[in-house]
C-alpha cells in the first residue's frame, strides 16, 4: 500500500487575508457612494436653480411686453413636474435722484423673484431686475 502525502499549498489566502481585503474593499466602495449621492444631489440643484432662472426670465419677457400684467397672474408655474412660485413687483427707486433720472427717462422697474416653496419670507431660488419704458 502507498503512502499518501500530504502536499502543503501555500499558493492560497488565509481567512485573514480574505477578512483584511474585503473590509479594505468596503471602505472603498462607501467612500466612492458618498461621493457620487452628494454629486446627485448638487445636480438637482442646479438643475432647480436653472429652471427657475429660466422661469424668471420667461415671466420678465412676458411683463416686459404687457406691463398691465402686473401683478403677475399665475401663483404658480409648474415645469417638469415641480412648482415655481413668481413674485412679480415694480419696487421704487431707492434714492430721490435715481427716482427722478428713472422718470426723466420715462423708465420703470421690474422686479422677478422665483421661489420653490409658497414660503416668500426666505431667499429666492432666482431673481432677476429690468426696466420697461412707459408707452411700448
Amino acid at each position: 500500500m502507498k503512502k499518501l502525502k500530504f502536499h502543503l499549498n501555500n499558493n492560497g489566502f488565509t481567512l485573514v487575508e480574505l477578512l483584511a481585503a474585503i473590509t479594505i474593499l468596503s471602505i472603498v466602495i462607501i467612500s466612492f457612494l458618498g461621493f457620487f449621492s452628494q454629486s446627485t444631489l448638487f445636480s438637482s440643484k442646479t438643475d432647480d436653480k436653472l429652471t427657475a432662472l429660466n422661469v424668471a426670465e420667461r415671466i420678465l419677457s412676458e411683463v416686459k411686453n404687457d406691463p398691465t400684467k402686473i401683478p403677475y397672474e399665475p401663483e404658480y408655474i409648474e415645469v417638469n413636474g415641480k412648482l415655481y412660485f413668481p413674485d412679480v413687483t415694480m419696487p421704487s427707486a431707492v434714492d430721490d435722484d435715481q427716482e427722478q433720472r428713472e422718470d426723466k427717462l420715462g423708465l420703470n422697474r421690474i422686479h422677478v423673484k422665483i421661489y420653490t416653496s409658497e414660503d416668500f419670507d426666505r431667499t429666492p431660488d432666482a431673481e432677476l431686475y429690468s426696466y420697461t419704458r412707459e408707452g411700448d
